[in-house]
């Protein structure tokens, strides 16, 4: 193998990882609310692992999950199927409860930013601050799972009218309200 095909085969590589695990770039905690189509506190049940069927050396970790919180929810159900490519296997999650930030996929839910739409109870989330002046630095902002929680439920109280498609968002959208994003709010 020379020095080309293993920069190609590196690249491709790099490639399929980020299509597996989409764009991401982290938004604030308003912007993952408003994005989401699927926004919980839920009960994982049971997990199994899969291949992917786009990334054949890729796993996928598919759960079955009991909603215990439905901030913003998918329709009249109280289970949910999510699927996200199982990086870190040195984590469990059968049994435990999170909220999660999915969009809808081509097969189902899929956690933003992979295992990062995932927020364990007990665990904090940390909540991206942008720069107070131009050309700053983004910092985090830690939050303890309760007042996660409080806050999820303000930002869905507020934006009861407010629809969201659960794309992600290319970072030009995240600032702009559509003709067709208005439309959806009115009732």
């Amino acid at each position: 193998m020379n020095a080309l095909t293993g920069f190609l085969t590196c690249a491709v590589t790099v490639m399929s990882c980020l299509r597996a695990v989409g764009n991401y770039q982290d938004m604030a905690l308003p912007e993952k609310v408003h994005y989401c189509a699927l926004v919980a506190e839920i009960h994982i049940d049971s997990v199994r692992v899969q291949r992917d069927p786009d990334l054949p050396k890729m796993d996928e970790l598919v759960c079955r999950c009991s909603i215990v919180h439905p901030f913003k929810p998918t329709g009249s159900t109280n289970a949910v199927t999510i699927t996200f490519i199982y990086l870190d296997k040195s984590l469990t999650y059968e049994g435990k409860t999170f909220v999660v930030f999915a969009f809808r996929g081509e097969r189902g839910f899929r956690p933003y930013g992979g295992q990062g739409g995932l927020v364990e109870k007990g665990h904090p989330y940390y909540d991206l601050v942008p720069p107070k002046t131009e050309g700053g630095a983004y910092s985090y902002s830690k939050i303890n799972y309760a007042d996660l929680i409080q806050r999820i439920k303000v930002l869905t109280e507020a934006n009861k009218q407010g629809g969201a498609d659960g794309r992600q968002p290319f970072s030009s959208d995240t600032n702009r309200t559509s003709t067709a994003a208005a439309s959806r709010r009115s009732p």
